[in-house]
């Protein structure tokens, strides 16, 4: 991990309103303290992940063994996609705030070197 000087630390509070060394009262703040502290829900997310995208690739080749009228590969798509579709919008967020916080340290650092 990369250490934050004091100057830098006082530029990031300038630029993003805060300081960084204080929790964030944000959605990716809220979602990131759920997982880390419940493996489960963090088990979860991954295997669906996983599962749905297994699934989606037998899918290719065959509807899988029928269950009543409907081929399992297509169930279970139908399942762990809300699931898939959650944890892609979780890490879209990550990436939006991991963005904003990158282009505020280069903000910094540029007027820094001014």
């Amino acid at each position: 991990m990369m250490a934050i000087s004091r100057d830098q630390k006082a530029s990031v509070e300038d630029c993003l309103g805060q300081d960084p060394s204080e929790p964030q009262l944000s959605l990716q703040h809220d979602i990131s303290s759920h997982l880390s502290s419940g493996l489960a829900a963090l088990f979860t997310l991954c295997a669906g992940n996983e599962l749905f995208y297994c699934l989606l690739y037998l899918f290719s080749f065959s509807e899988g063994p029928l269950v009543g009228s409907v081929g399992l590969f297509r169930m279970g798509l139908w399942i762990t996609a809300p699931i898939s579709l959650l944890k892609s919008l979780i890490s879209v967020i990550h990436l939006i705030t991991a963005a904003r916080n990158m282009a505020a340290l280069d903000a910094a650092d540029r007027a820094k070197k001014k």
